[in-house]
């Protein structure tokens, strides 16, 4: 008898600390949840950051890229992902030289999905 009163006392103690741990545990995934890297605050790094730029004949090069995508971690590590190219002669290239098509101020965006993707990884500031 002494037994069963023991083990019913027991078995609900351990229920509650499960439930206390869960609850803690979610608690912890929830500020990571709370505080999500936005679009526009990747658009922001973006822009500020500097992409591929001219090393030789750059006289008639002009480099261009596009903001592809991005993931981040709870460390605020963000990957920005980068499709580039370059514009010479009204032709857009990839950066291994590839013809990627006639340049068009309306369809370069669409052009570059062909473009060589570069990563880059920043700190969340």
């Amino acid at each position: 008898m002494q037994m069963k009163k023991i083990i019913l006392l027991i078995i609900p103690i351990i229920i509650i600390i499960v439930i206390i741990a869960y609850f803690i545990s979610k608690k912890d995934n929830i500020t990571v949840q709370n505080n999500p890297i936005t679009h526009e605050e990747v658009e922001k790094i973006y822009e500020s950051m500097e992409t591929t730029e001219c090393l030789e004949n750059c006289d008639n090069k002009k480099y261009v890229s596009k903001l592809y995508g991005y993931t981040y971690d709870k460390n605020d590590n963000i990957q920005i992902d980068v499709k580039e190219g370059y514009i010479e002669n009204n032709k857009v290239y990839d950066l291994d030289g590839n013809l990627l098509g006639d340049y068009n101020e309306k369809s370069l965006d669409k052009i570059l999905e062909k473009g060589t993707l570069k990563s880059y990884n920043k700190k969340r500031s």
